[in-house]
């Protein structure tokens, strides 16, 4: 039992919080059956980590743990902060539905200002096409109008806008597929003429 609590690491106090922590979400009501399996993985995980950790401080100097450790823990941190950044376009308009262009003239990402340390966030209010540069075509999440409370449809498709191949994509509230390719089409036919 001694060996559990005998010099504590960062690693060994994230591991134990950690497994308290997913422990508790099996007895928050209202979560979906399929996290389950989830939060059995993450805890064996961690306690593999944790059972890792205690093997280490009998074979390592307890200092040269701690500070590895540290310095793992906060490359890992900063790893992680990286890679979740993200760059946001909020719209919002008052129609049903609205087009999203990419084309070359766009809105580039310079042009979208920072929020916190790494992350950018824009919202446009606009009742005509959205140009944005094909850059951001996968690298930044479009999100229609909050009053949409996430009940929408998109499709999109390639075509040649004056000699330049664009990316056209409409956002739509409670349109059926064949309603959606239809204005899709007709808003193509419309940029070509």
């Amino acid at each position: 039992m001694s060996l559990f609590f005998f010099k504590i690491t960062p690693v060994s106090v994230i591991s134990i919080l950690g497994i308290i922590y997913l422990f508790v979400q099996f007895f928050i009501s209202g979560r979906d059956y399929n996290i389950f399996t989830y939060l059995v993985i993450y805890i064996i995980f961690l306690t593999i980590v944790f059972a890792a950790d205690r093997f280490l401080i009998s074979k390592i100097a307890y200092k040269k743990l701690v500070i590895f450790e540290f310095i793992f823990l906060v490359v890992c941190t900063a790893w992680y902060v990286y890679s979740s950044r993200y760059t946001m376009i909020n719209i919002e308009t008052s129609r049903p539905y609205f087009f999203i262009v990419y084309d070359n003239s766009g809105l580039k990402k310079s042009d979208i200002p920072s929020k916190g340390l790494l992350n950018r966030s824009i919202t446009i209010t606009s009742d005509s096409n959205i140009h944005i540069q094909k850059s951001l075509e996968y690298a930044a999440q479009i999100n229609p109008p909050l009053s949409w409370k996430f009940d929408f449809y998109s499709a999109k498709t390639e075509t040649q806008v004056n000699g330049e191949n664009v990316i056209v994509e409409i956002f739509a509230q409670k349109m059926n597929e064949k309603e959606l390719k239809e204005k899709l089409d007709e808003e193509v036919n419309r940029m070509k003429q």
